[in-house]
């Protein structure tokens, strides 16, 4: 007798399966990536780690107000309206959008 719905693999809302790794927040390359668009020729290695932490604070606001603005909204998903408001109210640029 066969089964539906999820398959053999699926261990459904337990989280039985393999799971990935974590991501790396920002790596090196990334902030080197963001440092130049900015207008930086070098950067120092040993201040990675304290970028990387100022762009995971900025980006959580940043994500706390667009989840607040589409809870206002009485939506549970965030879109690309809310980035874009959430970006002007905390008076950041947003270019090409």
């Amino acid at each position: 007798m066969a089964t539906k719905g999820k398959g053999k693999s699926a261990k459904g809302k337990s989280g039985g399966g393999d799971d990935k790794p974590p991501r790396p927040e920002l790596s090196d390359n990334g902030l080197k990536r963001v440092a130049h668009q900015a207008g930086a020729k070098r950067i120092d290695r040993r201040t990675h780690a304290l970028q990387r932490t100022g762009h995971k604070a900025a980006l959580g606001e940043m994500i706390h107000t667009a989840i607040i603005l589409a809870s206002n909204d009485r939506r549970k998903t965030v879109n690309s309206e809310d980035i874009k408001e959430a970006v002007k109210l905390r008076g950041g640029r947003l270019y090409g959008y």
